[in-house]
C-alpha cells in the first residue's frame, strides 16, 4: 500500500456490480442484440447474479457472453437455452476445455499434465485480509520449450487457437514468444487442471519458492 501512493499508479479495482452491468449489456444494446426474458427475468440479470460469485468473474463472463453472441438467434435473442447448455458462466469456460481437449488423439491429450507443469505456478498473498493465501496462478514461458512438432507442441498451438491459451511475441528483435493459460480461472472450474494443481501443490510450492530464492540471490 506505501509503495501505491503518490503518482504514476492506477489501481484498477475489480466492478461493482452497477459497472458489471453495463458490461454485459451495454454491448449487446449497442450491437442491436438482447437478453431473453423468461418468467420475468433477464438472462443478463442471471449472469450478473452467477459473474457477482467470484472475483475473477471477467475472463469467465468475456468467454460466456462470446459463446452467447456466436450462437445468438436469427432475431438477435441472447438465448436461456444456449446459457444452460454452456453450464452457466463457469461452465462454459470448463465445458469448452474439456471438448477441446477431448477431440485430441490420446497422445495429445497425454500431454496435458507436462504442458500445466510449465505454465502454472504458486503465489502467495503477502499482505491484506488475505495474507498467507496460496492460489495457482499462471505463469509465462519460451513458446520454444515445446519442441515444434512434438505432441505437447501441437496441443499448446491448439489452445492458443481457441483462446484458452495465449501466446505473446517477443517486443525486442530475437526474443522468443511466450505462452500462458488465456484464463487463470481454468485452475478453479476446469476439472482437469484443478485436479492436477492440487494433487501437484507441494511440488508447485517447493519450486515457487526456489525461483524465489534464486531471483533474490541474483540482486
Amino acid at each position: 500500500a506505501r509503495l501505491m501512493t503518490g503518482s504514476g499508479l492506477f489501481p484498477v479495482l475489480p466492478p461493482d456490480a452497477d459497472a458489471l452491468r453495463r458490461m454485459i449489456e451495454e454491448p449487446a444494446r449497442l450491437a442491436g442484440l438482447y437478453f431473453e426474458e423468461r418468467e420475468g427475468r433477464l438472462l443478463s440479470d442471471r449472469i450478473l447474479a452467477d459473474a457477482s460469485k467470484h472475483a475473477d468473474l471477467l475472463p469467465l463472463v468475456e468467454y460466456v457472453l462470446r459463446q452467447l453472441h456466436d450462437q445468438r438467434s436469427a432475431q438477435g435473442a441472447l438465448t436461456w437455452a444456449v446459457y444452460a447448455e454452456l453450464g452457466g458462466v463457469e461452465g462454459a469456460l470448463a465445458k469448452r476445455a474439456e471438448e477441446v481437449l477431448s477431440g485430441q488423439p490420446a497422445e495429445v491429450q497425454a500431454c496435458l499434465p507436462g504442458v500445466l507443469k510449465k505454465v502454472v505456478t504458486m503465489s502467495e498473498t503477502a499482505f491484506g485480509a488475505n495474507e498467507g493465501t496460496e492460489r495457482f496462478v499462471r505463469q509465462r514461458v519460451d513458446l520454444g520449450t515445446f519442441a515444434a512438432g512434438s505432441p505437447e507442441r501441437r496441443l499448446v498451438e491448439l489452445l492458443i487457437n481457441e483462446r484458452l491459451f495465449t501466446a505473446s511475441g517477443g517486443i525486442k528483435a530475437g526474443e522468443l514468444a511466450t505462452a500462458t493459460l488465456a484464463h487463470e480461472a481454468l485452475l478453479r472450474v476446469w476439472p482437469r487442471a484443478r485436479d492436477w494443481a492440487e494433487s501437484n501443490r507441494e511440488l508447485l510450492r517447493v519450486r515457487a519458492r526456489v525461483a524465489a530464492r534464486m531471483l533474490e540471490s541474483d540482486r
